[in-house]
C-alpha cells in the first residue's frame, strides 16, 4: 500500500472526498496547475487531498524523475519554488507536511525546494537546534495516533512531489543556532571561546588569533568533557532526540541539554555563532 493510500484510509476519506479529488485530478490533467490561489488550497479537507494522491499513486509508482541525471546541470533549466513548510500554517492550524502538500498541485515550477524543517531557536528556521530530524511540531496528530510518525508524514510530501512529476530537495545547512543541540553534541566541530573571570576579555587566547587550532581544540575539549559528564549524570547518552523517545525520555534530554548549556555560560564557555541571523543564528 502507498503511503498516501495510508494517510486516506487514516482520514477516513469519504465518497464525498474521493469524488472532489477525481475532479480535482481530472482539472490537474490538463497539463497546468491548478488555477486557485494558496489559501484555497490550504482551505481543503485532509481527506479530500489524501485521496487525491492516493488516486494518483493507483496509477504511477512515484518516480524520482532526476536520478538518472549524471549531473546537476538540470538546475539551469529547471523552475524553482521555495517553499516554507511553517508558512503552510492557516487560519489557527500550525504549518505540517500534510498543508504544504495541498500546495503543490497549484504550484507550476517543476522543482520544489524546502526551507529548512528542523527543530529551530527563536522560531527562525536559519537558526536550527540540530540538522537530523524535522520539528515535531509539523507532525499531524490525526496521523501520528493511526501510527504515521513524522518522518512517515515528510516522506508523503517526497512522494507527493515525485507523483506531480517535481523534483524536490532541500536546504541543508553549514551553520546552527548559537547554543544549538549540535553544537553541544559534537562541540569539537565548532568554534569556542572562554571568557576571562570578568566576562570582559577572552581568557588564555591571543586576542589577535583567538581562533587558532590550538586554542579552539582547547576550547572544545572543555565543552566535551562537561557535556559528558552532564550526560553521564542524567543517563542520556545524547541531546539529540529520537522520535521513539517517550514524554519522560524527551523531558530527560531537554533537562540535561539546557543543564550543560547553563554549565558552559558559568564556566565563561561560549561558541561563535557561524552565520548571524538577527544575533541568534
Amino acid at each position: 500500500m502507498g503511503i498516501w493510500q495510508e494517510i486516506s484510509e487514516a482520514l477516513k476519506a469519504s465518497a464525498e472526498d474521493k469524488n472532489e479529488a477525481r475532479l480535482l485530478l481530472s482539472e490537474s490533467r490538463q497539463g497546468l496547475p491548478l488555477n486557485r490561489t494558496q489559501s484555497s488550497m490550504l482551505k481543503l479537507p485532509d481527506a479530500l487531498i489524501a485521496s487525491y494522491f492516493a488516486q494518483l499513486e493507483e496509477e504511477a509508482k512515484p518516480e524520482k524523475r532526476l536520478a538518472k541525471e549524471p549531473d546537476s546541470s538540470w538546475m539551469l533549466e529547471a523552475g524553482f519554488c521555495w517553499l516554507n513548510i511553517r508558512a503552510s500554517a492557516h487560519d489557527n492550524r500550525a504549518g505540517s507536511f500534510l498543508q504544504a502538500a495541498k500546495l503543490l498541485p497549484a504550484i507550476s515550477s517543476n522543482a520544489i525546494l524546502l526551507a529548512p524543517f528542523h527543530p529551530v531557536e527563536f522560531e527562525l528556521c536559519y537558526a536550527p537546534l540540530d540538522m537530523h530530524s524535522a520539528d515535531p511540531g509539523f507532525s499531524e496528530a490525526a496521523l501520528a495516533s493511526q501510527g504515521i510518525s513524522l518522518a512517515e508524514q515528510l516522506r508523503a510530501f517526497v512522494s507527493a512531489c515525485w507523483l506531480l512529476g517535481k523534483a524536490v530537495g532541500y536546504e541543508l545547512l553549514f551553520y546552527a543556532s548559537q547554543f544549538s543541540r549540535i553544537a553541544m553534541e559534537r562541540p569539537r566541530l565548532f568554534r569556542w571561546v572562554l571568557l576571562d573571570k570578568d566576562r570582559k576579555l577572552l581568557a588564555m587566547a591571543d586576542p589577535d588569533h583567538p581562533y587558532s587550532t590550538k586554542n579552539r581544540l582547547r576550547d572544545a575539549e572543555a565543552v566535551a568533557v562537561l557535556v559528558s559528564a552532564v550526560k553521564d549524570d542524567y543517563g542520556i547518552g545524547s541531546f539529540l532526540s529520537n522520535e521513539s523517545d517517550s514524554p519522560e525520555q524527551a523531558a530527560k534530554r531537554d533537562k540535561a541539554y539546557y543543564s550543560a548549556i547553563k554549565l558552559c555560560i558559568d564556566e565563561g564557555l561560549w561558541p561563535v555563532p557561524a552565520h548571524a541571523r538577527n544575533g541568534v543564528g
